[in-house]
């Protein structure tokens, strides 16, 4: 849940209006229930994690939860109750102290600078091509990445589904394929409940891209399938982890014909 938060936070913005995304929209990134979201988010509240603040949205009776991270508690200064920025101890401010314009409807705080329909917050841009952080080790987005995520009917973990996503463009997919196929699952599941509906991870994980046709010249199709499986040969060989949902009966027989690896290999990585 702090992930997300930190994901969608803008440090550009002052630290009372860097964090607000809608709860379908954490409801959507997390997965979670109502319940178990809420509880997360009163959890991390109590570990001093982040502070929230309910406040009226500009020229609507409309309200709208805030989210304060604890890396910008310093930059509030002296907070009290009394001036309203505490944890949900804060009452509804006043439009004429939110916008440029007194009483003018959506016109945001800051010049305008939040969207008028409140569901998605502004981004923060310098951090718009980073995929996520592993130690000292920062990997950039690979093309294609964000137009899945937006996509994809059931997200959870963008660092590990952008490292996913990763992999299998390195291994020579077409980041195209993926977001294709994307976009025809979350079509084929639009009215399944999301419990059955595998997260980005799993998906990702388990190469479902491969149940949806791909739109490539067939001169093409067997250079990249060998670069799968030589990505694949390699991991392997190399004694590095390889999820069993990767290497299906199709691709396990490819690479034994081609001697990419012996029978050994495969029994040694608990694929055979």
């Amino acid at each position: 849940m702090l992930f997300h938060l930190c994901d969608f936070h803008n440090d550009e913005r002052d630290p009372r209006r860097a964090c607000f995304p809608s709860q379908d929209t954490l409801r959507k990134r997390t997965g979670m229930a109502n319940g178990t979201l809420n509880s997360a988010l009163a959890q991390l509240e109590t570990d001093g994690l982040i502070r929230r603040i309910r406040s009226t949205i500009p020229g609507e009776a409309k309200r709208r939860t805030y989210y304060i991270l604890e890396c910008d508690f310093a930059r509030l200064g002296e907070q009290t109750p009394q001036n309203g920025v505490s944890p949900n101890s804060g009452a509804p401010e006043a439009a004429q102290k939110l916008t440029p314009v007194s009483e003018e409807a959506n016109s945001g705080f800051s010049g305008g600078k939040l969207r008028p329909t409140g569901d998605d917050p502004v981004r923060n841009l310098k951090g718009k091509n980073v995929c996520g952080s592993e130690g000292d080790h920062i990997q950039q987005t690979p093309d294609g990445f964000e137009e899945f995520w937006e996509v994809y009917p059931r997200v959870r973990d963008r660092v590990t589904s952008c490292k996913l996503f990763a992999d299998a463009v390195k291994a020579g997919v077409d980041p195209k394929w993926i977001v294709k196929a994307a976009k025809r699952y979350a079509s084929e599941n639009a009215k399944n409940n999301a419990a059955y509906i595998a997260y980005s991870t799993n998906w990702l994980e388990a190469s479902r891209w491969q149940d949806c046709p791909q739109d490539v010249p067939a001169r093409e199709t067997g250079s990249v399938a060998e670069k799968v499986a030589r990505f694949w040969a390699d991991k392997i060989i190399s004694g590095q982890y390889v999820p069993q949902s990767a290497i299906n009966p199709a691709l396990a027989e490819y690479l034994l014909e081609n001697k990419l690896v012996a029978e050994t290999d495969l029994h040694r990585a608990g694929l055979m």
